[in-house]
């Protein structure tokens, strides 16, 4: 049961059904000027995770840090940013495969599992959320 939840999650965040099925859950879906985040391909690109549940960032890692060791970002840097700048990772595109997203969400409960398909989400940052708790 939780395998079938975990593949009807995957299906129900591609990228492409998302885009069809809940344009304003991402600008990235029909804002002019916009582009996809990631290179993948449309059904295969899973918009679970807008925001990369591995990625680290805190009082004690100011400048982000990256916990599946991926080395497909760099330091972006500014004057108002720690010194080091912050962990950019947005050319990294691990957690928005099938295979990553289907590991992570064996982590949850039936009944979890059950609430993100059955919660309309209005934006990807609220389901990241919820993930979190």
């Amino acid at each position: 049961m939780k395998q079938e939840l975990i593949k009807t999650i995957i299906e129900k965040y591609t990228f492409s059904n998302k885009k069809k099925t809940d344009p304003d859950f991402c600008p990235c879906y029909n804002t002019p000027g916009w582009k996809k985040c990631h290179s993948l391909e449309d059904d295969n690109l899973i918009c679970v995770f807008c925001y990369c549940p591995e990625y680290q960032q805190d009082m004690e890692i100011p400048e982000g840090k990256c916990n599946l060791g991926s080395l497909d970002g760099v330091y972006f840097h500014h004057k108002n940013l720690p010194p080091k700048g912050i962990w950019d990772c947005s050319d990294c595109e691990i957690p928005q495969t099938k295979n990553f997203v289907s590991n992570y969400l064996k982590r949850f409960s039936e009944e979890k599992l059950k609430r993100i398909l059955e919660t309309n989400f209005r934006t990807a940052r609220d389901l990241f959320d919820f993930l979190k708790l």
